[in-house]
């Protein structure tokens, strides 16, 4: 609608405010609605980029070894799938949205949103679907608060020191790591009531719970590393393509903004290969049913997103000691682009992979927060 509506935009750039690289600043209601719109956005992506992987990964039975390998099939897929979106957006849309207008564009994607919505509905009687329990933030929280407020009692030495769980849902064991969380589930002896109230007293399973996320911390912030390295490719290498030869052929050339279907389109011929080829390859040698383990995926992306960075250093030390940028073709991004398109897809088919193996069932969704999403 901001895009359609000439009063819910700025005035045009005209005559020397235009010379001077200067244009109308938005009005106050202008700016409320292109901010309200982002934030609509990032809240909208949030819900699916969570919700998704998890409900599609729901849908296959973890005690039977051969739909295990079909759902690191569907991680691979979604993935693909996720690829392909990407693709269409940074090319197709951002071309209707440079010739023909923003209206065209942001009309297409809302468009494209309602048949994700109808198709998504329309197997909706089928899924299986977990029953929504009791947040797992809630329960995260409620085990440090109840171990700050023991933190005198010396930590527990064994499960008969410590309030049992109930008959429903998951079960954990006690392990001896981080035994200083221990503390939220001492049963305290002076009083009769501790034990019903979660803020004072939690259950072994949800504090075997908030130790399983604190295990899961240094892989979650590796990711944070790698989207240190996403951020650069998406930001600094299109403003390099600025300054850089974007014609194919004749007239033909690439906008900078098109720039990521370049590792778009390795991550979908890698992921092909991968799914057909590597997997049954590395299950022969390995015998491990995804091929390789989770965290080995996720450690060859992440070294492959090193190298990426080092060839785009290489790349910019060229672009800068040769003089005439616009004499060097865009193509030569194209080398830090594809090997990054490498590291994407081993390492967000990984961390889905892992997260929602090694979760527990009340966290698999919060797991899906920390895969990065370097695909999108």
């Amino acid at each position: 609608m901001q895009a359609q509506f000439r009063a819910l935009k700025p005035k045009p750039c005209k005559g020397m405010i235009m010379n001077t690289g200067k244009c109308n600043p938005a009005s106050g209601h202008q700016a409320v609605i292109l901010y309200l719109g982002l934030c609509l956005i990032a809240f909208g992506t949030s819900g699916v980029k969570a919700a998704l992987p998890a409900l599609g990964a729901d849908q296959f039975d973890e005690k039977n070894p051969r739909e295990v390998v079909l759902q690191s099939k569907f991680f691979n897929w979604f993935l693909f799938s996720l690829t392909v979106g990407a693709s269409i957006g940074v090319t197709f849309l951002v071309w209707i949205s440079t010739n023909l207008g923003w209206n065209w564009g942001f009309g297409i994607s809302t468009i494209s949103v309602l048949f994700a919505v109808v198709f998504l509905s329309i197997g909706r009687s089928f899924y299986r679907n977990n029953v929504p329990g009791q947040s797992p933030i809630i329960r995260i929280l409620q085990v440090c608060v109840a171990t700050i407020r023991n933190w005198k009692h010396p930590p527990p030495n064994g499960r008969d020191e410590l309030h049992g769980t109930s008959n429903t849902g998951e079960l954990l064991r006690r392990t001896d790591q981080f035994r200083f969380l221990d503390r939220a589930a001492i049963i305290n002896p002076n009083s009769c009531t501790s034990s019903s109230n979660p803020w004072r007293t939690c259950t072994v399973t949800q504090v075997e719970e908030t130790k399983i996320l604190v295990r899961m911390l240094p892989i979650i912030l590796s990711t944070v590393f790698m989207n240190v390295c996403l951020a650069q490719l998406q930001t600094f290498s299109v403003h390099q393509a600025t300054t850089m030869n974007t014609h194919l052929a004749g007239d033909l050339h690439v906008p900078p903004s098109s720039l990521p279907i370049i590792p778009l389109l390795f991550m979908a011929i890698f992921i092909l290969l991968y799914d057909s080829t590597f997997v049954p390859f590395m299950r022969r040698l390995t015998g491990v049913p995804t091929g390789i383990r989770h965290l080995q995926h996720v450690g060859v992306g992440l070294v492959l997103s090193a190298v990426s960075m080092a060839v785009a250093g290489v790349v910019e030390t060229r672009r800068k000691s040769g003089g005439d940028s616009k004499a060097m073709s865009v193509f030569w991004l194209g080398f830090q682009y594809g090997v990054f398109g490498a590291a994407d897809m081993f390492t967000l088919a990984g961390m889905l992979e892992f997260f929602y193996a090694e979760a527990p069932a009340r966290m698999k969704v919060l797991w899906e927060l920390g895969d990065g999403g370097g695909g999108e």
